[in-house]
């Protein structure tokens, strides 16, 4: 019996306000779920050398938009996203991220061959963003008429990456 079975789950809100006849405000937030019970699997690879992936994600934004005069408008935003991707190993039984099995490589006969339980990692990546622009408009300027945009962005960004490499060895032949 071998799936590749994904399940996934989102869930979004978003707000809209018009503050007042030149100014709205936006908002949302975005959170999402990706359970993958046998990520990595293969026709080729024992059962239990596979991970368990049950990752959440996010995003959220809030944006200001604004006409300043009939000339001039501008946008500002805030918004960040992330992850948080665990991958957890099986033992040989079938228990999660526990009873592990000693992974074993042989890399010295001209193989690879493999077994045992894979090691456990973790990925957590975050994002923070700000940007904020704005159009000009010039009628009848320098012979036709423009829109003059400008602006600026800033982001932030982290990936954190861990691995447990407890139970692995390669043996050389």
């Amino acid at each position: 019996d071998f799936g590749q079975l994904t399940s996934l789950q989102n869930g979004t809100y978003k707000l809209s306000y018009q503050l007042n006849a030149n100014n709205r405000f936006n908002h949302y937030i975005q959170y999402g779920r990706k359970l993958m019970p046998e990520r990595g699997g293969t026709s080729t690879r024992y059962r239990w050398t596979i991970f368990n992936q049950d990752s959440g994600s996010y995003a959220a934004n809030a944006e200001w938009n604004s006409i300043v005069t009939p000339a001039f408008i501008f946008r500002a935003a805030v918004s960040t996203f992330g992850y948080n991707w665990p991958n957890l190993p099986y033992g040989p039984n079938g228990e999660l991220n526990k009873n592990l099995d000693h992974r074993i490589t042989d890399i010295g006969s001209g193989t690879t061959f493999t077994k045992g339980s894979e090691s456990a990692d973790r990925q957590d990546r975050r994002r923070w963003q700000f940007n904020w622009d704005g159009t000009w408009f010039r009628d009848n300027w320098l012979g036709g008429d423009h829109s003059i945009k400008f602006g600026v962005l800033s982001e932030r960004e982290s990936n954190e990456f861990t691995r447990s490499e407890e139970h692995t060895s390669e043996l050389q032949s």
